[in-house]
């Protein structure tokens, strides 16, 4: 058994990685989510003993985040490949939770899932709606947050994660932001950034 663990960019690398023919004849691949309130009943990983029948694991490392408990459970032979959480805060500086998201129904993360600080700052502010656009293109971010520092902050964090992880981002994301988009969302890695795990993973 192949265990990936993550977050929805693990969903993503566990299928790629079930699609690979060399993988797929070797492995029963099996993906365990670390969001979303726990694993299901039919889940694998509640069979008895289920921990000790992997043998390799591929689990998702971030800063200031502890290795999962399960990884006590593992077999002493069991592989372990590290690789690290994908986002990039620094072309999002003003991202934010916004309080007013809330999980409804039709929305199961909410009617606003990437608040923004400067956004929230202008309506606290009282400006009408109608203005707010231009009153938030015509705003100097650095009056927000210090876009330098926070650049260095984020290159910090994901430096200190590449350090935990068995697979490094930072030197690619240096090289290429600039001539590339590698992110959809402050969260979102596009396909560039996931085949850089997967690829990664295959090595």
């Amino acid at each position: 058994r192949l265990l990936v663990y993550g977050n929805c960019q693990g969903g993503w690398l566990s299928g790629a990685l079930a699609k690979q023919p060399d993988v797929a004849a070797e492995y029963e691949v099996v993906y365990l989510s670390d969001y979303g309130g726990g694993p299901p009943p039919e889940h694998p990983v509640h069979q008895p003993g289920f921990f000790g029948t992997v043998s390799e694991v591929i689990w998702q490392t971030a800063a200031a985040c502890r290795p999962p408990a399960f990884l006590s459970a593992l077999s002493a032979g069991c592989r372990q490949i590290r690789y690290p959480t994908l986002w990039l805060k620094f072309l999002w500086p003003t991202y934010v939770v916004d309080p007013r998201n809330q999980p409804e129904k039709e929305f199961p993360w909410g009617r606003y899932p990437y608040g923004d600080r400067l956004v929230l700052r202008l309506l606290e502010a009282g400006v009408p709606l109608a203005d707010l656009a231009k009153r938030y293109v015509e705003t100097d971010l650095n009056t927000v947050v210090n876009l330098d520092r926070f650049r260095e902050m984020t290159l910090a964090e994901l430096k200190f994660n590449d350090q935990q992880s068995d697979i490094p981002i930072v030197p690619y994301i240096e090289s290429q932001v600039r001539e590339r988009k590698l992110f959809g969302t402050v969260n979102h890695p596009t396909y560039l950034m996931l085949r850089l795990i997967y690829q990664g993973v295959l090595r």
